[in-house]
């Protein structure tokens, strides 16, 4: 009973958090300025990727790997991210990965 009591009232202060216009979770480290800037800087060949992380606010490469590929081009959270969804049949295929040999 105490559990319910507990589960109802965390409910409720969520609901009325979200009617004063809060989200929730996280911020994301990559915005659609952010990810425009990068996608920018990656045209530039002779920049290092760890400059260009550094010039976006130390931005750890992973985070930037997640949205773009190595060349500059969106992966699909990158177009997610902009709020463009592109259908699956559309999308470039995507490079295998490696599979471990046992």
């Amino acid at each position: 009973m105490e559990c319910n009591l507990i589960r109802q009232r965390i409910s409720e202060g969520i609901a009325a958090a979200r009617a004063r216009g809060r989200k929730g979770g996280r911020p994301r480290v990559m915005t659609p300025e952010k990810r425009r800037y990068a996608q920018h800087l990656m045209a530039d060949r002779s920049r290092s990727i760890s400059a260009i992380c550094r010039e976006l606010g130390d931005l750890p490469a992973s985070t930037l790997y997640h949205y773009l590929q190595a060349d500059g081009s969106l992966k699909a959270p990158g177009r997610a991210l902009l709020g463009t969804h592109t259908p699956i049949e559309q999308l470039p295929a995507e490079r295998p990965q490696a599979q471990a040999h046992a």
